[in-house]
């Protein structure tokens, strides 16, 4: 018995014994005690999670409800600026159907709305519709009303403030119509009407819908006599919530109880239009899933640290089995395992092995960044000189997360076509050099390159220190240039700015002096500031570079620099003093440049207004009316850009998506089917999706067979193969590495 006892001893204290005895003391039992305290923490953390979750959704309900009458709110600002909908031309039988026209386009404006009225105070017994004139008491007769005096219903629908109104629920037992009023309201802010916007009731139902997250939850619009106007949510609870007491009830008190069951309650209130907002929650099945799962995963625990006790034991005995049995206790114990003289051997093979698979790993994080950040870049370049980044703040944000350093205090763009003299594509040399300009440094000045691949231009913006220095910068830039590739190209420079957020105007003047270059005899470097107009004896004086200048603010859908040259373009003809004939024949030249360029990308409105202005007396007249027409082009180019390169990427991109399971689908069969150079394509590619050719196929790929996993029950094998893959074994695998688990596992676990 003694050497038994003896031999137990020494076990306990032998190195296996004190790593056994280490793990039970210093993590098995701290454990178990923070296992109960996080039980308890975690319950009362999603508890306030439910409710944080809740009242996100209500706010979600609250923003898009009162953001679409915020909209209302500015088409009805809209409206007195409209002469077509002033009451002396809708009372005009002529004009009548052009206020009718405008009053529909406010009603497609407004998402939420079904129909637009107004009422005019000097015409209080009608109303203006989209259907025309018709007596107001036509808007009450569906609600059942008809007794209502023609001076009654002015004063419903009078109002100084924007207001929401429920006739059928102030005036009948149905409350299933809602009513938006905004005044109507002059130059000197004095009310002269009201916009009757009726609220479509599917619109609201949708917008409840869209904020509420399953039959856990139920969101209800109540107005300030406690009655319910819309509602989303089982029957049960909007029969309760019909009674107005309860609904008071429920924005007072944080629980109730229904049938028996606990609820959870948030509200928010709007006292200016009168609304409140509810939210009702079942937490028992809301957190019912949670739960269960909380349960599992906390038997789960302690089971597995009852097995890894006796794990702990017996791999203890046996210190030296494969590694992989080291890297499971590793993974379970979180290296807490005992440090003996033993264990520490072991210790060192996994902080090894864990340091070695970090820093793999962090490598090829880097390595994909390093890929990533060229075309991000790109991006963020072009949005630049495209006068698409306004905010000097973001701008600076933007640049440092692609490192880019654009910092002086002068800053101006120079372009450079590639164009081959007399033919439709890039140089042999064009690769040669924006892998040269992609970063340019001198004395006084940094510069970065960009493409601007559907004119066959390359854009540098730069960025100096000294106001003189300009030409001395393009004068190296341009010999540099010359000497690496062997070539004279075109270059332009524009006019230098003084904030970075305004160099899309110098990208401007300098696209207009490189077309301008075109006409000239041949020249090294081809300034804004410098092009010189032919003098004009007797005549009229057309500045072309001028025109130049407004047609690639148009292009470019920049409307400041547009509008700044119309305004000097209109200067340059006063200036010159013409006759009232001569301002005729000068006005419609400019007035032919924005005509054609609105043909060109297919403008009807402005085709419409400018039509409209063809009528005018002096340039005096002419000018508002050409602004007008550049402001609708400009917002035109930038909703819906028609240049090459967009409409490229959409065919482009479309055509890889119907091909994409194609066997004979290849980055040359696409440079062939729309008859671009392979490396041109590789180019775009990679700039409109940040990823190689190859990489954008089988992210699409992936994307498809993932897709089709989850929506069929069709064999994987099938699937496979009908995205382009015909080794099923071998795409198994791979689909194994990049997503972790294999197509049947991803099927079973996104069903």
């Amino acid at each position: 018995m003694k050497k038994i006892i003896g031999q137990i001893k020494q076990a306990c204290f032998s190195g296996l014994g004190r790593s056994v005895g280490s793990y039970l003391l210093v993590f098995l039992v701290p454990f178990l005690i923070v296992s109960g305290i996080w039980f308890k923490t975690s319950k009362d953390s999603i508890n306030q999670q439910l409710e944080l979750s809740a009242r996100n959704h209500l706010l979600q309900l609250q923003s898009s409800f009162e953001n679409n009458l915020m909209q209302l709110n500015d088409l009805s600002h809209q409206i007195p600026h409209d002469n077509k909908l002033s009451l002396k031309m809708i009372s005009h039988p002529y004009y009548t159907l052009e206020g009718q026209q405008s009053l529909r386009k406010n009603r497609l404006e407004g998402s939420i709305v079904d129909e637009v009225f107004l009422m005019y105070y000097e015409k209080p017994d009608m109303l203006f519709s989209t259907s025309g004139w018709l007596n107001t008491e036509l808007l009450l007769k569906s609600s059942g009303k008809n007794n209502f005096s023609a001076g009654e219903i002015a004063q419903l629908l009078t109002t100084d403030v924007p207001k929401l109104i429920n006739l059928e629920d102030e005036y009948t037992e149905s409350h299933n119509r809602m009513y938006y009023l905004v005044p109507l309201q002059n130059a000197d802010q004095v009310s002269y009407g009201t916009a009757v916007y009726a609220i479509k009731e599917s619109s609201i139902q949708k917008l409840l819908d869209q904020s509420s997250y399953g039959e856990e939850s139920t969101n209800y619009l109540v107005n300030e006599q406690n009655q319910v106007l819309s509602s989303t949510g089982n029957r049960e609870l909007l029969s309760y919530m019909n009674n107005p007491d309860n609904v008071a009830q429920a924005k007072q008190e944080k629980t109730l109880t229904i049938s028996g069951h606990r609820f959870m309650t948030q509200q928010l209130e709007n006292t200016g239009l009168g609304l409140s907002y509810i939210g009702v929650v079942n937490p028992d099945k809301a957190l019912a899933t949670i739960n269960r799962v909380q349960q599992k995963f906390l038997y789960f625990i302690l089971g597995t640290l009852l097995l890894g006790s006796v794990l702990v034991f017996v791999l203890g005995r046996y210190n030296y089995r494969p590694i992989q049995r080291l890297e499971q206790l590793m993974e379970e114990y979180d290296d807490e395992n005992a440090e003996t003289h033993v264990s520490g051997e072991r210790s060192g093979i996994q902080v090894h092995e864990r340091v070695s698979r970090f820093l793999n790993e962090n490598k090829e994080l880097h390595e994909e960044i390093q890929r990533q950040t060229p075309h991000a870049r790109e991006q963020v370049l072009r949005k630049l000189i495209g006068g698409r980044i306004k905010d000097e703040e973001q701008l600076v944000v933007l640049l440092d997360s692609v490192h880019v350093q654009l910092k002086g205090k002068y800053y101006f763009t120079m372009t450079i076509s590639t164009r081959e003299k007399g033919l439709n594509e890039f140089s042999q040399q064009h690769d040669v050099l924006m892998e040269y300009l992609q970063m340019v440094r001198g004395t006084g000045f940094v510069g970065y390159a960009t493409e601007v691949l559907s004119t066959q231009v390359i854009a540098i913006l730069v960025a100096y220190e000294e106001e003189t220095e300009m030409k001395r910068i393009s004068e190296a830039l341009y010999n540099d240039t010359f000497d690496l590739v062997g070539l004279r190209p075109t270059i332009a420079a524009g006019n230098p700015v003084k904030h970075l957020a305004e160099i899309n105007r110098s990208f401007i003047e300098s696209l207009a002096a490189l077309e301008h270059s075109f006409t000239m005899k041949e020249q090294a470097i081809v300034y804004y500031d410098e092009l010189k107009e032919e003098p004009v004896t007797g005549g009229i004086s057309y500045p072309d570079s001028q025109k130049m200048k407004l047609i690639q603010s148009l292009t470019q859908g920049d409307f400041d620099v547009a509008g700044e040259t119309i305004h000097r373009l209109i200067e340059n003809g006063l200036d010159q003093q013409l006759t009232a004939g001569a301002q005729k024949i000068y006005g419609f030249y400019l007035l032919n440049i924005l005509t054609k360029f609105a043909s060109d990308i297919q403008s009807c409105p402005a085709l419409t207004t400018a039509e409209e202005a063809a009528d005018f007396h002096s340039l005096y007249d002419l000018e508002p009316q050409l602004l007008e027409i550049a402001k609708v082009l400009c917002a035109l180019v930038q909703s819906k850009p028609q240049n090459q390169e967009s409409q490229l990427k959409q065919e482009l991109f479309a055509f890889i998506q119907d091909n994409y399971a194609s066997s004979q689908l290849s980055l040359e069969m696409v440079a062939e089917e729309f008859q671009l150079s392979v490396s041109y394509l590789s180019r775009f590619i990679k700039k409109e999706s940040g990823m190689t050719f190859s990489k954008y196929i089988q992210e699409l790929r992936m994307e498809k067979i993932k897709q089709a996993l989850i929506d069929s029950d069709r064999p994987i094998k099938d699937i496979i193969r009908e995205a382009g893959y015909y080794d099923v074994s071998n795409y198994t695998r791979k689909f194994r590495t990049l997503v972790g688990v294999t197509p049947g596992q991803f099927r079973t676990l996104n069903k």
